[in-house]
């Protein structure tokens, strides 16, 4: 097994690693053969893996890659959902935007194309603001920024401007252009009181 993870990359010293091989197997776009040496690994109950066997997952379905078309459409989130339970904070924002984005898919379809959308607040949302705020907590800038926004909207959770502001105000303390873009919209809104 590892001559044949070598030959893939040449011999380099990373080929033993499966992590490392499945990682540059599914930014290569090459996702069965990622998913073929991630699995194992994943299923050991290794974090790290199955982070990057959601990702591939995801990446192949958003490619509609041919070999994955009979993947169930919530098969990404499975291995996201093992990883961020132990406590891998970038599953947590990977969950977070899954579960968002099928919330404001829902909440667009429902929009009359007349006046503003008005956000659906289903368990997606709540789980994904859950998941935000656990990787948040854990300190990581994307999601901080998240919680912030959440806060402003009120997706997933009671609109708060104050909290909005405070998370954003953190998130662009840590570097984030996006938060620092949101404070100033915040400001321009009168206090995000629209």
């Amino acid at each position: 097994m590892i001559k044949k993870l070598m030959s893939l990359f040449g011999g380099s010293k990373n080929a033993a690693d499966p992590i490392a091989t499945g990682t540059k197997l599914c930014n290569a776009g090459k996702h069965s053969k990622a998913v073929e040496i991630l699995r194992p690994v994943a299923e050991s109950g290794n974090a790290e893996a199955q982070y990057w066997m959601g990702v591939t997952l995801n990446r192949a379905c958003a490619t509609f890659d041919p070999d994955f078309a009979d993947v169930p459409d919530d098969e990404d989130i499975k291995w996201f959902e093992m990883a961020a339970k132990q406590g891998h904070t970038k599953a947590c924002v990977n969950l977070g935007a899954i579960l968002f984005s099928r919330d404001k898919a829902r909440s667009l379809a429902e929009h009359n194309g007349v006046g503003e959308i008005k956000w659906l607040c289903s368990q997606d949302s709540v789980q994904a603001f859950e998941w935000y705020h656990i990787a948040a907590l854990a300190g990581e800038i994307t999601a901080i920024m998240h919680v912030g926004s959440a806060y402003w909207t009120g997706r997933g959770v009671g609109k708060n401007v104050e909290e909005a502001r405070r998370w954003l105000q953190k998130a662009a303390q840590l570097g984030s252009e996006d938060a620092k873009r949101g404070l100033e919209q915040l400001e321009r809104e009168g206090n995000g009181q629209v």
